[in-house]
């Protein structure tokens, strides 16, 4: 009986030290994997948000982006800040800022992506090494308005008529 005790006691300590010695590997993985490559900066870049500026903290060494973090934002809470919450990872895991806005945040989105670029320019790396696109919006001349017809019914009444082009075809109002 006494054999069995020691014999348990022996396994028991043996589970115990094999589990710790697991762990001590888990962890220094874990360390060595998240490491910053050899020649890593960190870099700091802003942009405007939805509602302020929006500030990144990126590591990278010129081909690999390593990490993104979100230092400081007032993005609308439940919606800007789920871009918050998930592009960062979205742009370390593809390693490129060529990635799907999220739904809902586009403006955030597009922020942060701006200010990663402006974080990797500052550095002297060139932003579109990393999927960058900047998007130029080209300003649409404004068409001359077409003068309102007014019309005076045989009962007195007056009606009138404007209309725009509109995305899809012409607005008509009538008053």
């Amino acid at each position: 009986m006494k054999k069995n005790k020691k014999l348990l006691d022996i396994i028991g300590a043996s589970c115990g030290m094999f589990l710790v010695a697991v762990l001590i590997i888990a962890l220094i993985s874990s360390a060595i994997a998240s490491a910053p490559p050899k020649g890593a900066v960190t870099l700091a870049g802003v942009a405007p948000g939805r509602n302020a500026d929006v500030a990144v903290e990126v590591v990278t060494d010129g081909s690999t982006i390593s990490s993104v973090t979100v230092t400081a934002h007032e993005e609308t809470e439940g919606i800007g800040t789920m871009a918050v919450e998930q592009l960062p990872a979205l742009i370390v895991e593809a390693n490129s800022l060529d990635v799907d806005s999220v739904s809902g945040a586009t403006i955030s989105s597009d922020a942060i992506k701006a200010a990663v670029a402006n974080a990797l320019s500052e550095g002297g790396f060139d932003a579109a090494n990393f999927g960058y696109v900047v998007v130029v919006e080209e300003e649409v001349a404004a068409e001359p308005t077409p003068e309102p017809v007014v019309e005076t019914s045989a009962d007195g009444k007056v009606t009138t008529t404007g209309s725009y082009n509109g995305i899809d075809g012409p607005v008509v109002v009538q008053v």
